[in-house]
């Protein structure tokens, strides 16, 4: 077999469709591989072989041919609503019943009867999301918006699947063609927006928070606060010590994400220069990454985000590359522009905060594609499938009932070896303010996301 063991025909170049493949054969089940626009080149390769065309360039079984559309070799960005492919055309292609996007017309020559890599590019690279939308109050782009929540495909991590379907492909017809292998993960992050539901606060606060508690009869919060200040109660947030016990006891490596902009409506943590508060961030860091978690005046204020990300790195003593948006506001390209140019090289918040799912059809991370530069960056993008607020205060789904939903999403991503990536909030353990029982249930995700997938050893 060459040092190249596999070579990939389109009849001409294009940065849409060297991305697709770089994400389908480079990142997901990564293998060495190149692009050809040569036919002859193409037919005298020794080693395995891809044709994405309109028509097969080679005899069937000389070469994989992957039905090619016109989307990979435009450069607009125009309105565009992807057919969904019927599962009885799928069964009768001998294919899994998963759904798939962008069905073409094609003989029984091809591998399947859709366009794999431009429902690969349009998912991953959010193309949707480019169009005009109707933001919701905090300007995102809400998951009913998406196509996939539109079919119903919200929950299926199609682009990983159907690489994999690829995969399987490529080794039936050349055995021992050198993949590397991924295993699944979980992949536990909070973001840690008030650290302390009562204690280490100025006395302002706890003056003006008493006060409201008084005025609306909250006497069981106001008398909470006094128990915990007094340190005959622990505060009901400090769950961070719990966390570190129930981690190491199944060997999970989580995530923090800290607040640290000015205090602001929506930027209510504690102040950055707060001793217990820097304490707290550099223990934290001692069991995972930490990352930055930009306020939401960082949205609009030039220059915030790079402070912020300075006054962490003051406190942590190294550099941070990690960030997920607070309230998960961003927008493309801006957001991730912005990040960029900071010095943010993974981000967090591509899940919507309204349903859980995956929102750009995959569980792995992959490099964001800068839709209207036309490029691959070095930005990579780690999606977020699951979030405490997204199944209580948005579905309002009991806890039983919510964790049977993150652990149908985990499930998911153990089909495909991926990364299941959950969101929780400090204050959601806290077993007060309507998050009585979910403590537990939290437990529960950690038992079923934590364990290996069925047939596989931990």
């Amino acid at each position: 077999m060459p040092d190249t063991p596999l070579i990939v025909y389109s009849p001409s170049p294009s940065p849409r469709l060297e991305y697709a493949f770089r994400v389908l054969l480079g990142v997901i089940h990564p293998m060495s591989f190149r692009l050809t626009h040569s036919i002859s080149e193409f037919a005298r390769f020794e080693g395995a072989r891809i044709s994405y065309s309109p028509h097969a360039v080679l005899p069937p079984g000389e070469a994989l041919w992957l039905p090619s559309g016109s989307l990979l070799f435009n450069r607009e960005i125009k309105p565009l609503v992807p057919a969904l492919c019927s599962p009885g055309e799928l069964a009768q292609w001998g294919l899994p019943a998963w759904p798939a996007l962008f069905p073409l017309p094609v003989s029984r020559e091809a591998e399947f009867p859709f366009d794999l890599p431009s429902m690969c590019f349009y998912l991953l690279s959010r193309y949707e999301e480019y169009l005009p939308f109707a933001p919701d109050r905090f300007g995102r782009f809400s998951s009913g918006q998406s196509q996939l929540s539109q079919l119903n495909l919200l929950e299926y991590p199609l682009v990983d699947f159907w690489a994999t379907v690829l995969k399987n492909k490529l080794q039936a017809r050349w055995p021992g063609l050198p993949f590397q292998n991924r295993s699944y993960r979980f992949l536990p992050t909070y973001d840690i927006d008030v650290a302390w539901a009562f204690r280490h606060r100025p006395l302002w606060r706890h003056v003006l928070a008493s006060a409201r508690d008084v005025v609306s009869g909250n006497w069981e919060n106001l008398a909470a606060r006094m128990q915990a200040l007094a340190g005959k109660e622990p505060d009901p947030y400090d769950v961070y010590g719990f966390l570190d016990q129930e981690h190491q006891k199944r060997g999970l490596t989580p995530e923090y994400f800290f607040l640290v902009g000015n205090y602001g409506a929506y930027d209510t943590n504690l102040h950055h220069e707060n001793k217990a508060f820097q304490g707290l961030i550099r223990d934290l860091s001692r069991q995972g990454p930490v990352g930055l978690h930009p306020s939401m005046a960082s949205n609009d204020k030039q220059g915030r985000l790079e402070e912020e990300k300075r006054r962490l790195e003051r406190i942590t003593g190294t550099a941070v590359s990690h960030a997920r948006q607070h309230y998960l506001k961003f927008r493309l390209p801006e957001t991730y522009r912005r990040l960029l140019q900071a010095g943010i090289t993974k981000e967090y918040s591509m899940g919507f905060a309204d349903a859980p799912g995956f929102r750009a059809g995959t569980c792995g991370a992959f490099p964001w594609y800068d839709l209207p530069a036309e490029q691959e960056t070095a930005l990579w993008v780690q999606p977020l499938h699951v979030m405490d607020g997204a199944l209580k205060n948005y579905l309002r789904l009991p806890a039983k009932e919510a964790i049977e939903k993150a652990v149908l999403l985990a499930n998911r991503c153990k089909q495909v070896d991926g990364t299941f990536c959950s969101l929780w909030h400090n204050s959601s353990l806290s077993e007060r303010e309507g998050w009585e029982g979910w403590k537990q249930g939290y437990l529960d995700l950690l038992d079923e996301a934590g364990s290996a997938p069925p047939g596989k050893q931990e």
